[in-house]
């Protein structure tokens, strides 16, 4: 009698827990593939129900392939989460994301596959009940067997090739016109001028050893790439400025050259041969030194017609990295290599005299500013306090050079001079080692692209921290945006920033259109945004990429903006999604008109 007054109470216990177990259950909203053939990721997005939370636990909270049999997913990539006392939680519609085995899908028609999600549920009470799967199945289309010819306006095969090379060499050209290399070709004009009273054949060697200078620094960046590819590594164009180490670097290079042009001291190598020193005394080395220099500033910068050459140079063969990277250089050389085989163009330029002192200077002002540019990213990059050590060392650096100055001397003797420059080598390598720990540097704690806007002030365009997640939750609900990747040691990324996103014009224009603005932050090293970009097929930054609500593919735009492109593209998207026209094809490349 007494077992059969419990049935009530088991059963109610069984209704209690039991049903809402059964009604406890995530819905898969969808699942998708992105990404090129071998790179490719699968997105999958649930919804959970009302009441209940995910927690953050990769033992009960995971996805996996269930056909083709035995292949695995590569890491999980995880939302944020919100933090609750026990840990990460998540609600609503949330998205996992993982890369593709590609082994399992190299072929070329269409294939379909199956995943199982497995989940823990959990009400708000904090009662977690039984673990469950959840499956669903997902296609891949078949890939594009023109492979880059989506991107580089239908073209294929040796044609498209041809193409991206005509870019390349467009793009280099272009490079002299960029804000980052001003400055070092200021100094390389200046140095025409000075050659200018010398014969045509010093002339034109001169010029010939810049254009050697560009291609020597384009050849040693195209073996870095093709290095790094080799070893696993995700590379793009300007990817070294994502390191600290080489950003300081480069700004003590800069300081240095900089301090030169105030003659605060004479570098006059102790031994080299007497027709090295031959060839200093009269700019040949500069020369080659300008071209080298001059590459590494112009890394930051992507020229326009430019990005969709490297793009498809960094996705090709090691040889055609090299032969890509120095086609770029041919064209960056070429301008200056001409002025030194037509040199009446030189002779338009007044003659030499008291104004090339000031001029001098004042370009040594600006290298200053250069470098006080590339200190500040730094800062930016590992914290204040590791700025203090590398301001001490700056001033060191600065120290040493005067020291330097002082001691070699035109008229010191070799030996002194040999003296001198060790001790310049012992003081800033001392310098160098008290002032620098590369252990006290901070790598940027949470979302980037969110802490780079919390820095810009909100002016102008208002801006969404970007994530995979959202971008694909605002594809799917056929949402406008602009997705743009950017970085603070980006030069055309802040000139465009100046110019459009971060005026009231810019935020009217966005907010007239219904347009959002998706802000990535790649100025520290984000594998997702480097993916993104890879997919986008461009190698660094600038990127711009305008999402039609009626199209399945983004509009890239070109790296440089205007105010009279956009609203046109804007007004188009605008009028396709009112009428309900089906857009134009649109090939994923530059808009080359803007």
């Amino acid at each position: 009698m007494y077992r059969l007054r419990r049935v009530p109470a088991l059963l109610l216990f069984l209704l209690v827990v039991l049903l809402p177990l059964a009604a406890a259950k995530p819905r898969i909203v969808d699942v998708g593939v992105f990404g090129q053939r071998d790179s490719q990721r699968i997105t999958l997005s649930l919804e959970i129900p009302e009441g209940y939370h995910q927690s953050f636990n990769e033992d009960f909270f995971f996805f996996e392939l269930v056909d083709p049999a035995g292949a695995d997913l590569g890491r999980i990539d995880y939302p944020k989460g919100t933090d609750t006392e026990t840990g990460p939680a998540y609600y609503g519609t949330i998205s996992l994301s993982a890369p593709l085995p590609p082994e399992k899908f190299r072929s070329t028609s269409a294939q379909t596959g199956k995943i199982r999600l497995h989940y823990q549920l959990c009400d708000e009470a904090g009662t977690c009940f039984l673990p469950g799967t959840v499956e669903a199945s997902f296609s891949i289309p078949a890939p594009d067997t023109g492979s880059f010819s989506s991107s580089i306006g239908g073209f294929k095969g040796e044609k498209g090739i041809w193409l991206m090379l005509a870019f390349a060499l467009l793009g280099g050209i272009l490079l002299n016109i960029m804000p980052c290399v001003f400055p070092i070709l200021s100094i390389r004009a200046l140095n025409l001028v000075k050659q200018s009273s010398n014969d045509k054949k010093l002339l034109r060697f001169g010029s010939l050893l810049y254009g050697a200078g560009v291609l020597a620094s384009f050849l040693l960046l195209a073996l870095v790439v093709i290095i790094l590819k080799q070893s696993g590594e995700l590379v793009g164009w300007g990817f070294q400025f994502q390191n600290p180490a080489f950003v300081l670097a480069l700004s003590a290079i800069l300081l240095v050259f900089a301090l030169s042009l105030f003659d605060l001291y004479l570098f006059q190598p102790p031994i080299f041969g007497s027709k090295l020193a031959a060839a200093g005394s009269r700019g040949l080395v500069g020369s080659f030194v300008n071209g080298l220099v001059a590459v590494i500033l112009a890394t930051p910068c992507t020229a326009p017609f430019l990005g969709s050459a490297l793009g498809f140079a960094f996705s090709q063969p090691p040889l055609l990295i090299i032969f890509f990277f120095l086609t770029i250089g041919i064209g960056f050389a070429l301008p200056f290599v001409l002025l030194g085989f037509i040199p009446r163009i030189i002779h338009r330029i007044p003659k030499p005299g008291a104004w090339m002192e000031l001029f001098k200077e004042t370009m040594g002002l600006v290298l200053i500013a250069t470098a006080l540019y590339f200190f500040a990213i730094f800062g930016r990059q590992t914290g204040a306090q590791a700025m203090i050590g590398a301001l001490a060392f700056l001033l060191s650096l600065a120290s040493a050079a005067w020291l330097y100055g002082k001691l070699a001397k035109p008229t010191s003797s070799k030996r002194q001079r040999w003296l001198s420059l060790l001790l310049f080598v012992i003081l800033s390598s001392a310098a160098a080692t008290i002032f620098i720990d590369p252990s006290s540097w901070k790598s940027q704690e949470g979302n980037a692209s969110e802490t780079a806007m919390a820095e810009h002030g909100g002016e102008g365009v208002e801006r969404i921290a970007y994530s995979s997640e959202r971008v694909e939750t605002m594809i799917r609900s056929r949402q406008p945006f602009l997705l743009v990747f950017s970085a603070q040691w980006c030069s055309v990324c802040k000139l465009n920033d100046r110019r459009i996103f971060a005026t009231e014009r810019g935020k009217e224009l966005f907010q007239r259109y219904g347009i959002q603005m998706v802000y990535g932050d790649y100025t520290n090293a984000d594998p997702v945004i480097g993916e993104a970009i890879k997919d986008l097929g461009r190698a660094g930054v600038p990127v711009y990429a305008f999402y039609r609500p009626a199209a399945d593919k983004p509009i890239l735009l070109p790296e440089l903006l205007t105010f009279e492109k956009l609203e046109e593209l804007f007004s188009k998207a605008d009028h396709e999604a009112e009428t309900g026209e089906t857009p134009t094809a649109q090939p994923l490349g530059d808009a080359l008109f803007f």
